[in-house]
């Protein structure tokens, strides 16, 4: 009769360690406590420029691959893996009109700004998505800009970009940060956050001011004539606004603020300027071309000859990739490669000759008038007197 009892029990037991377990499962189920997918993180991407310039068209680019080797851990730091499985990472992109620029720094952007710039930012995304993490872990990657532009100056090419893998209270794997360092080999401490880099940082270098003025001389000059100009850029970077300032009168070149390039990096600009007037186009790309021409029927109809160019004082572009000198020809003054700014001035003539007999042929007469006012004013005095 014992034996039969302790089946009940024996049943009842089986029962219970069933139901205790079983509510143990679904904290495993379905791999959630075995693995974790990555998701989608992102970066910011920065483009310094000079406070006078348009944010040029420009698309960087990026890659990512996970790092060569781990990093052991040591008595104060973490143990770093190299990543796994195959991310993605975007590109940055920015263009002439639809990009804010900043002159000062904004909440979270630790970059650097140097005096007399400001800068643009955007965002990256780095995708984990199709990456599945099987264990806990710092699991490293190396994000690097693929973008070779000598017009671009990057600080750091290449940074680390850490995935932290981690269990929660319910013990599931779980992606619980992403963290980019500056640099490739930075250790993570065990006891302080690691904190963000901002990012990747370009500085738009090595561009120029172009400046071009009217002078006119002679004595039968008109401060009120206009010369026409045709300004032509080539080799610019394309799809892009640069700067304008035009200090004129004129209604067709005083309102110009800014000047596009096309697909081809070239632009065309008429301007209108009086004697003591200037026009200027700001942050053109190094080795950018340009011909500045002056209208010749317009010098014709006023009567004026294009004599030559002055260029302004001090350490301007005044040669040609051959070397030779910039100079004035068919009224038009040409740089072949912009490497530093330009300054010069068109000054016209306009002369007429004064016909020096005209003051002897009065003479005579002047003599006589004299004469004459002479002997009147003494007879006058004579009359007095008697």
């Amino acid at each position: 009769m014992k034996k039969f009892r302790f089946m009940p029990k024996l049943a009842a037991a089986i029962v219970s360690a069933t139901m205790i377990f079983s509510g143990a499962v679904p904290a495993f189920a379905a791999g959630s406590a075995t693995s974790v997918t990555g998701t989608s993180n992102t970066f910011n991407k920065y483009l310094i420029i000079p406070a006078n310039a348009h944010v040029p068209t420009k698309t960087f680019t990026f890659s990512i691959k996970p790092a060569d080797n781990d990093i052991p851990g040591t008595s104060s730091t973490q143990e770093v893996k190299k990543g796994i499985g195959s991310p993605t990472v975007g590109s940055a992109s920015f263009t002439k009109d639809s990009t804010e620029t900043f002159s000062s720094l904004q909440e979270g952007d630790a970059i650097t700004l140097p005096s007399g710039y400001k800068y643009a930012k955007t965002s990256v995304t780095v995708d984990f998505s199709n990456v599945t993490f099987k264990a806990t872990g710092i699991y490293r990657y190396i994000i690097s800009e693929t973008t070779n532009d000598p017009n671009y100056k990057i600080t750091t090419v290449s940074k680390a970009y850490d995935v932290y893998v981690t269990r929660d209270n319910n013990n599931n794997l779980v992606v619980q940060a992403y963290v980019l360092h500056d640099g490739t080999t930075s250790t993570v401490s065990k006891s302080q956050a690691q904190a963000k880099d901002s990012g990747f940082v370009n500085t738009y270098v090595n561009s120029h001011d172009l400046a071009f003025e009217k002078t006119t001389t002679g004595n039968q000059r008109n401060p009120d004539d206009t010369f026409k100009f045709t300004l032509n850029i080539t080799n610019a970077i394309p799809n892009s606004r640069f700067a304008a300032k035009a200090d004129a009168s004129n209604e067709n070149t005083k309102n110009i603020t800014y000047i596009d390039t096309d697909e081809n990096g070239e632009a065309t600009q008429i301007v209108y300027l009086k004697t003591g007037e200037r026009f200027a186009v700001y942050a053109l790309n190094n080795n950018a071309s340009y011909t500045v021409t002056e209208d010749a029927d317009t010098n014709s109809k006023l009567g004026y000859d294009l004599a030559k160019i002055n260029w302004a004082v001090g350490d301007y572009d005044t040669t040609l990739k051959d070397g030779s000198t910039i100079e004035l020809s068919n009224n038009a003054v040409h740089d072949d490669a912009l490497t530093k700014n330009a300054q010069f001035n068109f000054i016209n003539t306009k002369d007429g000759t004064v016909p020096t007999g005209v003051i002897f042929a009065v003479a005579p007469f002047a003599i006589g008038a004299v004469a004459i006012a002479a002997f009147v004013i003494l007879k006058v005095r004579k009359a007095v007197k008697q």
